[in-house]
Formats: C-alpha cells, sequence, structure tokens
C-alpha cells in the first residue's frame, strides 16, 4: 500500500473520529442542563395563586405548580415548579 494512501487514510479516521468525539460531546453539553428550583411565585407579579400538586401513576413522583385562577374557569394557568427531588 502506497504512503500517501495509508496517510490519507489515517487522516480520514482521525477527522471522522474528531466528528464523533465533537458530536457527543456538544449534545450531552446541550441536552444536559441545570436545575434550579424556581423561588419566585406568582405573588411577585401580584397576581393570586394556590399551590397544588399530584400524584403521579407510580408514586415515585409528586409534581408541584401553582394554580392561578381566573374568570373564565374554562381556562387554568399552570406553572411548573421543581422541589425536592430532581
Amino acid at each position: 500500500m502506497k504512503w500517501w494512501l495509508k496517510l490519507g487514510l489515517a487522516i480520514i479516521l482521525i477527522v471522522a473520529i474528531a466528528i464523533l468525539v465533537m458530536s457527543g460531546f456538544l449534545g450531552h453539553s446541550m441536552t444536559k442542563v441545570e436545575r434550579v428550583p424556581i423561588e419566585e411565585t406568582p405573588a411577585l407579579l401580584g397576581l393570586k395563586y394556590e399551590d397544588v400538586s399530584f400524584s403521579s401513576r407510580d408514586d415515585e413522583l409528586t409534581p408541584h405548580g401553582w394554580y392561578l385562577p381566573t374568570q373564565n374557569s374554562e381556562q387554568v394557568i399552570m406553572k411548573k415548579r421543581r422541589t425536592g427531588r430532581y
């Protein structure tokens, strides 16, 4: 096998590995989000609200949120927040 062919294949292999490593790193860093609890409440905006929680189907998680009553009872605004287990 000629030296230039070996060199070309080595360069192609190195570039392919670099692309795979960069893709993995970027994919991980763009999808791993630091989870920070929400400290603010709708009261800071002068809104009335109630703390609510729901039982999950498998009882492993208890989602918490806020219920903001409206004049139109057909609409509900909920703000998801994280507390306790992430």
